[in-house]
């Protein structure tokens, strides 16, 4: 069968928002047989508004139908707006029939509803001000706007970013407005200068043409006033009076100062009394530590004993943790000890002693014998990386786990949680080693079973990212392991900095050259 001849009249229509337009779609039948022909419009947009009458047509051979096609788009917010093509489809309802579409395009006119706000409306200020414009869109259509400020005195500079608004359609846009004044007051009364700011349709009105008057749907205004303050204000004048009589007092003052008042000043600069200060003893090795102090270069540390005149040592340490600062001594000689730390401040008079602190020391039973004329006092250095032992033999003089008193490094547990641990990076090995060492007899001191082992010659699961000197303690599992790490944090936090989180899997590393049973797991740190 043959196809409909379609014709669409007019095939370009206008219509407004809330009105109506109408066209006529003239059907002609081609074929020999009476056709039935169904009717509907499509369109790129949604076009509920749009009623055809009738749907449907019943043509006889060679003859001819009309139906009227009738356009009412609606107003307010939302409302469509512009040219939009569409196309009307007819198509026999006789089955093997033909169809055709006959296309058109409908121009909908825009509705304005555009709002402007200036907030604040009014500022205040000695120089400018600044304001932000928001404009709102409830029209149909897209908004190109040009911001336009007017000021009727000539009194004000102004800065608009940006000075083009494109507002969609239901949207909103912000522009900033700073407004500055071109003639500062030095003195007198506040002003207020006023102003306005129109959004001007964008490529609409010509230079010379006639300007709106007032705000509209299209084209809205906004007012606003910036208060100009002058810029020396009587409470500004009677405190630059006040704050140079201060001054002159000041300098009256100063130059006045005897000799007397220039050795307080001196006097007033001396170093703080060091705090916190507490000494430990374990194996022969002395832990002292004290609060940090602000502006210390360095401290000297008084020692005494029964047999002894007073020593001092000179000592710059460095912090062991942001919060305190520690310093270790090996002491060779059994007795008892007093300690007092005094700190000093490059240019000025050392501070008065700590309170003091003594202790009895014992040495281990593997240390050889100190001088008995008097007790020696001697700061702790790294570790030699070899051990003076007789060739062949374990430098701990036994197996890994013997447990001596003054060397950490033993076989773990099958689970550790590692306290705290020092990448070989930077440092030798067994400086690595004895650092992390002297932190374990602090803690052995205080009663807790705390361990030395390598990372390099053990493996650890998770593994830690580098080599290390790792302080830890064990458990038959990790709960009782990360219990033992708590108790640890509880009682000595400035010596746990992982914060009892990872517990570790422990096997030993295989070695490539010999057998475990054969090769020390670890180099103790030598006895003094």
């Amino acid at each position: 069968m043959a196809d409909p001849i379609l014709r669409l009249e007019p095939a370009r229509l206008g219509v407004e928002p809330g009105g109506q337009g109408t066209l006529t779609l003239t059907v002609t039948n081609p074929g020999t047989i009476v056709e039935g022909y169904s009717v509907d419009v499509v369109s790129t947009i949604p076009v509920p508004w749009v009623e055809v009458n009738p749907p449907t047509l019943s043509v006889y051979p060679q003859q001819e139908a009309t139906a009227v096609i009738v356009f009412a788009p609606p107003s307010g917010p939302g409302a469509p707006g512009g040219t939009f093509p569409f196309g009307v489809r007819v198509w026999s309802t006789i089955e093997g029939g033909g169809s055709a579409v006959a296309e058109g395009d409908l121009d909908i006119g825009s509705v304005s509803g555009l709002q402007a706000k200036l907030t604040p409306i009014a500022s205040t200020g000695r120089w400018s001000g600044r304001h932000t414009l928001k404009v709102s869109n409830w029209g149909n259509a897209p908004a190109h706007l040009r911001l336009a400020p007017e000021d009727p005195g000539q009194a004000l500079g102004f800065l608009i970013s940006p000075e083009v608004l494109d507002v969609p359609l239901g949207g909103e846009a912000l522009a900033r407005v700073k407004v500055r004044t071109r003639h500062p007051t030095l003195r007198g009364s506040a002003e207020r200068l006023p102003f306005q700011i129109a959004c001007e349709p964008d490529g609409a009105g010509q230079p010379g043409g006639p300007v709106p008057v007032g705000s509209t749907a299209e084209r809205p205004v906004v007012d606003g006033a910036f208060n100009q303050k002058p810029i020396l204000t009587r409470m500004v004048v009677a405190l630059a009076g006040l704050a140079l009589v201060a001054v002159v007092g000041a300098i009256v003052f100063i130059v006045n100062q005897d000799d007397g008042d220039d050795r307080s000043a001196e006097e007033s600069q001396q170093a703080d009394q060091p705090t916190g200060f507490d000494a430990v003893a374990a194996a022969g090795i002395v832990t002292l530590s004290w609060d940090k102090a602000i502006g210390v270069t360095s401290y000297k540390l008084k020692q005494t004993a029964p047999e002894d005149d007073e020593s001092a040592i000179v000592d710059s340490p460095v912090a062991d943790n942001p919060a305190r600062l520690q310093s270790r001594i090996r002491v060779e000689t059994e007795d008892d000890y007093c300690y007092r730390l005094i700190a000093v401040v490059d240019g000025a008079p050392e501070s008065a002693p700590s309170e003091e602190r003594c202790l009895t020391i014992t040495l281990p039973s593997t240390a050889p014998p100190g001088p008995t004329e008097s007790p020696t006092i001697v700061p702790m250095s790294p570790a030699p990386t070899e051990d003076a032992s007789p060739s062949g033999e374990s430098p701990s003089g036994g197996s890994p786990s013997s447990g001596s008193p003054t060397s950490g490094v033993s076989t773990p547990g099958p689970f550790i949680e590692v306290l705290r641990f020092i990448p070989f990076e930077g440092s030798t090995e067994a400086e690595a080693e004895a650092v992390i060492e002297q932190d374990r007899l602090a803690l052995v001191a205080q009663g807790f079973e705390a361990e030395v082992l390598l990372s390099d010659e053990w493996l650890l699961t998770p593994p830690l990212d580098e080599p290390s000197a790792v302080l830890y303690v064990d458990g038959p599992d990790a709960s009782a392991a990360h219990t033992a790490c708590e108790a640890v944090r509880a009682a000595a936090p400035a010596l746990v900095d992982t914060g009892c989180i990872q517990p570790y899997a422990v096997s030993p590393k295989p070695s490539p050259s010999a057998t475990p049973s054969a090769t020390p797991l670890a180099t103790p740190l030598a006895t003094p």
